[in-house]
């Protein structure tokens, strides 16, 4: 019980304040790579905030930051969906889910 407490505080601590990409699935076992693409989005957010990029180049930087690391999840979320009847659905969630946590990441940004 302890360890739980402990591992989900140091996963909401690794990521302060960063808009994450949730995983919506009942697939748990993509937990690891929705981890790996946010802690990717929240290192890009931390290095962008030191060289204080103005709010263009910030937005700029944000749509190409983790590509290869969202396109595997994305990969791999939708072949988790295969025989899911809605498929599609979920997919087009998956990706207003990734646009809307980069739009709140530039809002966040602007708001500094």
């Amino acid at each position: 019980m302890r360890k739980s407490v402990v591992a989900i505080v140091a996963a909401c601590l690794s990521v302060p304040g960063t808009a994450q990409i949730t995983n919506s699935g009942d697939n748990p076992s993509l937990n690891q790579f929705f981890d790996r693409a946010n802690q990717c989005l929240s290192d890009f957010d931390m290095k962008a905030k030191a060289k204080k990029l103005s709010v263009d180049s910030y937005k700029a930087a944000v749509d190409g930051a983790c590509v290869d690391k969202i396109k595997t999840l994305r990969a791999l979320y939708v072949l988790s969906m295969e025989r899911n009847p809605n498929q599609d659905y979920h997919v087009e969630r998956f990706d207003a889910n990734v646009k809307d946590t980069k739009a709140k990441m530039v809002s966040d940004y602007a708001m500094r």
